[in-house]
């Protein structure tokens, strides 16, 4: 079972204060031609992983920044992971672009927690009937 959320609000709401630069504004994933059917890679990338088999949630997030550069974020909630997502430029392989992501990041052990004097918002996804539990924002560790 796949579930999907977006999120609302202001692009660079609840980062934490160590991004230089804070994205301006949202994209539409399934409306750019590197993504076009994320629900279809999502699928592609459980399958190839033997992770069909379960239920699943994944949040997916395109960011803009004021240059034009973008960045797909998909968060998977049972292993509480990251992964940034490239894409394709070749429509054929849209689908099997996010098994070739390798920037991903374990919550539990790729992130440090955030001081307690930090002043970073908690960042959530406001689902109707859950969605990812809330997270305060977390510092790279390694994989950067």
């Amino acid at each position: 079972m796949l579930a999907a959320a977006s999120l609302s609000g202001y692009a660079g709401d609840g980062l934490p204060d160590g991004f230089s630069e804070k994205p301006v504004g949202r994209f539409t994933v399934s409306k750019e031609r590197h993504y076009r059917n994320p629900a279809g890679a999502i699928r592609h990338f459980l399958a190839t992983f033997h992770k069909n088999d379960q239920r699943n949630h994944f949040c997916v997030v395109g960011y803009k920044w004021s240059d034009g550069r973008k960045q797909v974020w998909v968060h998977w909630r049972e292993p509480q992971t990251l992964i940034l997502w490239g894409g394709s430029r070749y429509p054929e392989y849209v689908h099997e672009s996010l098994i070739m992501s390798n920037r991903h990041l374990e919550l539990a052990t790729d992130t440090v927690p955030t001081p307690t004097t930090s002043t970073a918002a908690p960042i959530s996804s406001p689902k109707p009937g859950g969605g990812p539990s809330p997270m305060t924002a977390a510092s790279v560790a390694r994989n950067t």
